[in-house]
């Protein structure tokens, strides 16, 4: 019982690999995914993409992990709650169980999903 599911965020901009994925025992694929655009749209709204100081404001995918995982803290639990919910970190979205609504990698500027097929086109261009 449960609405496994995972996400992990990534910039093809960036050069860099995906961030470590998240996945989430209860969340199911309308709260998670919500969430994730959420996110990514408040911090657009806060933080330029153009400015490049910060690994958060080039949307470096890990960085965007530890504060996603900040922001819905904040968001879903009490100050001073506990995470004791099936919240946990993966490698990827193999390293763990999203049988219910799967792996969905999410683009760190837009908070939109990406086709993991773009990601392999991405990387064959970029390989030349």
């Amino acid at each position: 019982m449960g609405e496994r599911i995972s996400i992990q965020f990534h910039n093809p901009d960036s050069g860099m690999a995906p961030s470590v994925a998240f996945f989430d025992h209860w969340g199911g694929p309308v709260r998670l995914l919500d969430d994730a655009l959420d996110y990514v749209q408040e911090l657009n709204s806060e933080r330029d993409a153009n400015d490049v100081m910060y690994p958060l404001d080039r949307r470096e995918p890990n960085t965007i992990m530890i504060d996603f995982i900040r922001w819905i803290a904040l968001k879903r639990l009490d100050l001073y709650d506990r995470i004791t919910s099936g919240w946990y970190l993966g490698v990827d979205g193999m390293d763990g169980d999203n049988s219910d609504w799967g792996h969905h990698i999410i683009d760190a500027r837009t908070g939109h999903q990406i086709d993991p097929m773009d990601l392999i086109n991405h990387r064959r261009e970029s390989n030349g």
